[in-house]
């Protein structure tokens, strides 16, 4: 019996810490809400090309995206914050539109940098979803990251990679 009340014991303690931790999951979820359409035309920035790597998703910072910007041009563009909006962003494919998610961040210190040109062959990246403002899950579904570039003539460019939240 004494040999079956230690099983008992640690099978207890082991439920109070499952349901302790899955408790602290559900509170410290913070899912972003979808924001107005993104109905500019992405990818047609000749010679820029963006892809992700595989997702990485922790229950504290939400997703990590790791990126990378193949530049194969000649044209120079700039990559840079504004007061309101970072040029990385988040979006969700919703009965068929793409839409922004919202975002609680505050850009403090504001980027700018040139990329393109000669001699500027990439540019690699990460957007990790808290950080961001992005809260710290998103809902199964189709998402993407959209970077948003300014070209020589002040037209904003935007290239997209999708990944699925699962």
């Amino acid at each position: 019996m004494k040999h079956c009340r230690g099983w008992i014991i640690f099978a207890a303690v082991l439920a109070l810490g499952w349901g302790a931790a899955r408790l602290i999951l559900s509170v410290t979820a913070e899912y972003p809400s979808l924001g107005e359409p993104a109905l500019y035309p992405v990818n047609e920035l000749s010679g820029f090309t963006l892809s992700i790597e595989e997702p990485v998703w922790s229950p504290f910072r939400g997703y990590t995206l790791r990126y990378g910007i193949e530049i194969d041009s000649k044209e120079v563009c700039l990559a840079s914050d504004e007061e309101s909006a970072s040029f990385e962003q988040l979006e969700m494919l919703s009965d068929g539109v793409w839409h922004r998610l919202s975002c609680r961040r505050a850009t403090f210190n504001p980027v700018s940098f040139e990329l393109g040109g000669a001699g500027n062959s990439g540019f690699y990246g990460s957007l990790v979803q808290k950080y961001a403002g992005h809260g710290t899950r998103l809902m199964p579904g189709s998402c993407r990251l959209t970077v948003r570039l300014t070209d020589r003539q002040g037209e904003d460019r935007r290239l997209a990679a999708p990944f699925e939240v699962g």
